[in-house]
């Protein structure tokens, strides 16, 4: 059986540093002299760790960018928001306008004619 290799506090230290660089497990495991297998079982809580500060980075800096970014700001609004690009089908841009047509309409009374200023003095609104 082959010796154990050292993991050491400083070892540790170095793998969630490397980590947060965002290096690969198996450039990792040769800069502190052990397998990747050995690295990936007996250092994974530090890989982790080290991941989530790269992502933590690298967030703050997204969201630093979509201040001044459109661009930025629209990828981040499909990822977190779930927005997108596709226009909707047609049958499903007619539900919604017909969806609100029916809100608007109903909620105006069907007897009296309501002034509406957004339309001008002249125009009544009124429910089919």
């Amino acid at each position: 059986m082959r010796p154990r290799s050292p993991i050491t506090d400083e070892t540790r230290r170095i793998v969630r540093h490397l980590a947060s660089l965002g290096l690969s497990h198996e450039d990792i495991a040769i800069t502190v002299r052990v397998s990747r297998r050995t690295l990936e079982r007996r250092c994974a809580d530090d890989l982790e760790v080290g991941r989530a500060q790269m992502r933590g980075r690298l967030h703050k800096i997204q969201w630093t960018l979509a201040e001044k970014s459109p661009t930025m700001a629209i990828w981040l609004g499909k990822q977190y928001l779930g927005q997108r690009d596709v226009p909707l089908p047609t049958d499903q841009q007619g539900a919604v306008i017909e969806y609100v047509h029916r809100v608007i309409t109903t909620t105006a009374t069907t007897d009296t004619p309501n002034r509406n200023p957004a339309l001008g003095a002249s125009a009544d609104v009124r429910t089919e």
